[in-house]
């Protein structure tokens, strides 16, 4: 099994949004970014977010998430942790790891 990954859906024509809304160099600055790590709590919170055994992560939440990066071609990776608790205090202390 693979580690955790957001379950990338079919791109959609809307998925071109970023190339009609940013300009060149704002599109240069998100390429240039590092990857956006996000945390995911592992208990189940359908239909928000769910982890799967294969390591899909889906949900209404994810699912936007990944559109979103599609169209501003932001790279995201989720960040498995063991509660919605653990997963804020992971994001105040910056320690999505």
């Amino acid at each position: 099994m693979a580690g955790p990954h957001f379950k990338t859906p079919a791109p959609l024509p809307a998925a071109i949004i970023g190339s009609m809304v940013l300009a060149d160099a704002e599109r240069s600055f998100i390429a240039g970014l590092p990857v956006v790590r996000v945390g995911i709590p592992v208990t189940d919170a359908r239909p928000y977010e769910v982890l799967h055994p294969n390591g899909d992560v889906t949900g209404v939440q994810a699912d936007m998430l990944v559109r979103i990066a599609q169209a501003f071609g932001l790279r995201v990776v989720p960040v498995v942790l063991p509660s919605w608790s653990a997963t804020l205090e992971a994001a105040r202390h910056r320690e999505m790891t």
